[in-house]
């Protein structure tokens, strides 16, 4: 065929258009995939993370807190239950102790209500005298075991929650996407 130059321009740049158009697109579908895929891997890292964290820690509070549960000392269970929180920058959420009665160790001006749920899973533990742990493993149970013998005393419980990592691991991947 006879073209024209113009034409031979224009259908030149209509393809390169629709050449750079599509290598855009893909460009930006396959970031996309890589993102949420790393964004899952790092979610489930995170929640085993918090999982390996939330059974070791609790077992040690559940050594830690031995005397004070064994003699009904609130303030002592509730000081060191408020420096977990602390010292885990809030991944765990709440605890509860019990003693043999099965009834929650609380100072008596504590108004917080006792999660149920944590509350049972701590019963669980008194009764089993073993560790025991949610099906997603972020409520844990350890029963407290006082003296030489071992003899179980009361048991702790507690709630955790990938929030505060999952948080600080968002705001990365938002500053690394302004890069």
């Amino acid at each position: 065929k006879n073209m024209r130059p113009h034409q031979l321009h224009s259908r030149f740049h209509s393809i390169f258009l629709k050449l750079t158009l599509t290598a855009v697109m893909l460009t930006a579908f396959v970031a996309g995939v890589l993102s949420i895929l790393n964004t899952m891997d790092t979610q489930e890292n995170i929640n085993t993370i918090v999982v390996d964290r939330a059974r070791g820690q609790t077992e040690e509070v559940a050594e830690t807190l031995a005397g004070a549960i064994r003699f009904g000392r609130a303030d002592k269970v509730s000081e060191t239950f408020v420096s977990v929180t602390n010292h885990t920058k809030g991944l765990m959420e709440s605890a509860v102790a019990i003693g043999l009665d099965e009834k929650p160790i609380l100072e008596k001006d504590d108004q917080t209500p006792v999660d149920r749920e944590i509350l049972e899973l701590a019963r669980q533990a008194l009764r089993d005298g073993s560790v025991v742990q949610s099906a997603d493993g972020f409520l844990v149970a350890a029963p407290v075991k006082s003296g030489e013998t071992g003899e179980v005393a009361g048991a702790v419980a507690t709630r955790w929650t990938t929030e505060p990592l999952s948080a600080h691991a968002h705001q990365d991947s938002l500053h690394a996407l302004t890069i």
